[in-house]
């Protein structure tokens, strides 16, 4: 059993490790994690065992007292080889760290002083107690170091309750990581008292440095008898026995997000393995390879659970041919939908796939669906419940459905929803369609219109006897303008022969957060004819079965928006022309739709106001938020800035008068560098835990410091008052105003990193060309600093993306990087004086790129990625300012 107070002490000393680097700005190495973290398995090790327990204190002798950087550099280098050999198994452990390359060794010697004055050995917490503490301290340090969020213990858990791991079983992570699965299936073993010895544990991890912390992982937990294999998973898999591909009873796993497969298209032609046997992956991205991969690693009677990304559940294309041959197998038993508001780790939505390739009979021919809708709101955060979790494992295990919480789904519905395994799909209301359809109550919308579709015509020119082109902003915003006005609209001339619109018909946008629902009627407008412009649809009623005016009304009623908000998905939120078609609404008689008319216009309309006083009293809230916001660093500016001017005068005069003694180069004792969160236990009262530094240093640090804060306030009171004046926009080429940007920052950067830029026609904005040029300068910047490992990229494969889409009356840029994982939410990363506890950066260049695209009419989204970065801004072509 654990010891839980012991694993908070010990969660508690071993994160104080992390002020320490906090006080080093030299610390910006994007191996930290792994020097840090090999430094806590060495000590482990060395106070258990006396050989590599005089090793450590030759270390810590010089490290305290030589203070050499060199020589205790090259002493540790040596002392982690002989570590190696002593552990044996495992082959080059540690040949990812050169303590010789190591650019923060000041840190490396308090991290050694304070870590002496910790015991951990056995005797003092064991094995069980210290796994728990050092994969707290793993999570820590890769969320500081790389922006790497750890997954909520509750998720990990829900996982490992799903699994139901038995023992003798074999257990296998395609895509490790770091062990987090595989380690809370050893904790969750020995808290229901089963022997974790008796559990198999396989695993595979491509990245060098991932895969030793995995192994570090493992044995803190103390078990060493673990297979991690070391490679590509795709490429060259590590579960491969006499040619063929080693299959296990459970696997758990996160398969990564957004990895392309350009570089293993020729591996999924030419497989050895016979995985792909249900269709090719498409180049834009490996999901469904790895869906594969895990199919043929499981035994006949064995489950995987899989964590994916909610897009791969509803994919088009080769995705859906590949979906469609599993689910026509019958490989799927469940899919357990976890919302994105509640997923503070993650900022898109995700699911839980559930696969077994021989289902017990009363599962066969169907899936379960399961609602993640079991959190709970404590304490201010977000939790799912232990009684919640058992709940969710005992409606896998019944195979249950509990009302608003799951369904079981015949896969002949799932073939009539073309093959989505979307949770969302299935929810109540589309139970309460069939009955509407069947009844003869309800009609799906395709039934009772024809459909004049959109034309895409936007490199005609303009042409005054042209006919009004409609575009999504033509369309009313409010339910209380029914009309629309063509006396506006920008005529275009068609240059083919295409449907024009010329009967009464409404109007609908199908791109956006609305639907913007707008009648044109021959009646009401001076124009006969119009044309549809792209991302719209047009409903021309079929006058014997339905009043317009009806549909209307019915386009803004609860039931209706309802569905819709079930089926919109995207960074630009969009739903598909055909699920909106298949959107059943109730069509009484004529002379009933009239009476509903009149019944429920007016409360129709005072809903729709009041959700519209909503938005506007959110608006409020945020303007006056930014009002304070200005104040607050107005008078900050003007209170703190001439304070700092006085420090700056007095440094000098201090440091004059030392430098006239000849004291500058003395040194001092300094316990510790960062005076923030001081704890009593970083204050050692031994020599030991005395670091020493030269009056020289302190004052270059002061001067740092000081100066570092009079620049970060200078510019948060930049960013907060950026008031761009319309009269300086002007209407810009886009694609020409990025190419230049890019060639010239290729000149500067000499090759240091990839740029590139996709947008392939002209694409015109009314721009802010300084704000927008800084925003990209920003973004490269960012890059630079701490996206990417410069020092180690030495095969130049830092990349940046730049690509323009347009889609209907929106222009989309995607701002692409491949650094490290970038995991702020977007409340986080565009509120200036803003960040993340363990951020190095100043917090404010996501409020500046958000102040720059919001004073462009525009709005900024993040999407979350397995590596580095993916903003989108998306933008109104031709927006007036």
């Amino acid at each position: 059993m654990y010891d839980y107070d012991k694993i908070e002490i010990f969660k508690h000393r071993l994160s104080r490790i992390l002020d320490i680097v906090r006080s080093d700005i030299s610390v910006r190495n994007y191996d930290l994690d792994l020097y840090v973290l090999s430094l806590v398995f060495l000590k482990r090790v060395a106070d258990n065992t006396p050989h590599i327990q005089r090793l450590w204190k030759h270390i810590r002798n010089n490290a305290t007292h030589l203070r050499e950087s060199r020589i205790v550099a090259s002493e540790l280098d040596k002392t982690f080889s002989e570590l190696d050999e002593y552990l044996g198994k495992y082959n080059n452990l540690f040949h990812g760290i050169k303590f010789e390359n190591c650019n923060f060794m000041t840190s490396i010697y308090a991290i050694i002083a304070y870590l002496d004055s910790l015991s951990l050995s056995s005797d003092e917490i064991s094995d069980h107690d210290m796994g728990v503490a050092f994969e707290y301290l793993i999570q820590r340090l890769r969320f500081y170091s790389l922006g790497v969020r750890p997954y909520p213990d509750e998720i990990k858990k829900l996982l490992v309750n799903l699994l139901d791991v038995k023992q003798n079983e074999r257990v296998y992570d395609p895509f490790c990581g770091t062990g987090g699965f595989l380690t809370e299936i050893i904790t969750n073993a020995r808290e229901y008292s089963v022997e974790s010895k008796r559990i198999s544990i396989f695993g595979q991890e491509k990245d060098s440095k991932n895969h030793s912390i995995c192994i570090m992982n493992f044995i803190m937990h103390g078990e060493y008898d673990v297979n991690i294999f070391f490679g590509d998973t795709l490429l060259h898999p590590g579960n491969i026995h006499d040619n063929q591909i080693t299959q296990f009873d459970k696997i758990i796993t996160r398969i990564p997000f957004s990895v392309r497969s350009d570089n293993y298209y020729s591996e999924y032609v030419h497989d050895r393995y016979g995985r792909f046997q249900y269709g090719l992956a498409p180049r834009k991205s490996s999901d469904y390879a790895f869906i594969q991969h895990i199919i043929s690693s499981l035994k006949q009677n064995g489950r995987a659970i899989v964590v994916v990304d909610d897009r791969l559940l509803a994919s088009e294309g080769n995705e859906r041919e590949i979906r469609r041959r599993i689910i026509e197998n019958d490989l799927i038993e469940a899919v357990v939908s976890i919302p994105m508001k509640v997923s503070s780790f993650s900022k898109k939505s995700f699911s839980l796939l559930v696969l077994k390739k021989n289902k017990e009979s009363y599962k066969t021919g169907k899936v379960l669906f399961i609602n993640g809708l079991w959190y709970s709101d404590f304490d201010g955060k977000r939790h799912m419940s232990n009684v919640s979790l058992d709940t969710v494992a005992e409606i896998l295990k019944k195979y249950d459905e509990v009302e608003g919480t799951s369904r079981v789904v015949s896969l002949i519905e799932i073939q009539e929803n073309n093959f989505s395994l979307n949770v969302n799909r299935y929810d109540s209301i589309f139970i309460e369609n069939e009955v509407l359809l069947k009844k003869g109550i309800g009609k799906k919308l395709r039934d009772v219109f024809e459909i004049v579709s959109d034309v895409f015509i936007r490199q005609t020119e303009e042409d005054e006897h042209g006919l009004p082109y409609v575009r999504i902003r033509d369309l009313n915003e409010s339910i209380k303008e029914k009309y629309i006005n063509t006396n506006e609209i920008e005529r275009r001339r068609m240059l083919i022969n295409k449907e024009v619109l010329s009967k009464q018909a409404i109007i609908i946008s199908l791109l956006g957060e609305k639907l913007k629902p707008t009648i044109y009627d021959t009646e009401h407008s001076p124009t006969k004819e119009i044309i549809i412009g792209q991302n719209l649809l047009a409903l021309v009623p079929r006058v014997r079965l339905i009043n317009i005016e009806y549909l209307y009304y019915q386009l803004y009623s609860p039931r209706v928006l309802n569905q819709i908000a079930k089926l919109r998905a995207g960074t630009i939120p969009r739903i598909k022309k055909n699920d909106f078609l298949n959107i059943v609404i109730n069509v009484p008689d004529l002379k009933s739709q009239e009476e509903y008319i009149k019944e429920q216009k007016l409360s129709l309309i005072e809903i729709e106001s009041l959700r519209d006083f909503s938005i506007e009293k959110e608006n409020e809230l945020e303007r006056t938020a930014q009002d304070a916001q200005k104040e607050i660093i107005s008078t900050l500016s003007h209170n703190a800035l001439p304070y700092i001017f006085y420090i700056h005068s007095n440094i000098s005069i201090l440091r004059k008068f030392l430098y006239s003694k000849g004291m500058l180069d003395e040194f001092v004792e300094n316990p510790i560098q960062n005076t923030k969160d001081i704890d009593i236990e970083l204050l050692i009262a031994s020599e030991s835990s005395l670091v020493r530094d030269s009056i020289r240093g302190i004052f270059d640090r002061l001067e740092v410091y000081t100066k570092t804060l009079e620049e970060y306030i200078d510019r948060t009171n930049k960013i907060i008052k950026l008031d761009l004046k319309k009269s300086d926009f002007k209407i810009v080429n886009l694609c020409d105003f990025l190419n230049e940007l890019v060639d010239i920052h290729r000149r500067e950067i000499k090759d240091k990193y990839q740029i590139s830029v996709d947008c392939l026609k002209n694409i015109y904005l009314n721009m802010h060309e300084v704000s927008f040029r800084e925003l990209f300068n920003q973004l490269f910047r960012n890059a630079e600093m701490h996206a990417f490992d410069m020092k180690n990229n030495k095969k130049n494969k830092n990349t940046i993306r730049i690509k323009v889409t347009e889609n209907g009356d929106f222009l989309n840029i995607i701002y692409t990087n491949n650094g490290r994982p970038f995991d702020l939410s977007k409340n986080d990363y565009i509120s200036p004086l803003k960040k993340g506890r363990e951020s190095n950066g100043q917090g404010l260049g996501g409020a500046y790129i958000n102040k720059v695209i919001g004073a462009h009419s525009g709005r900024l989204e993040i999407n979350q990625r397995d590596s580095g970065m993916e903003l989108h801004f998306i933008l109104p072509l031709k927006e007036n300012l």
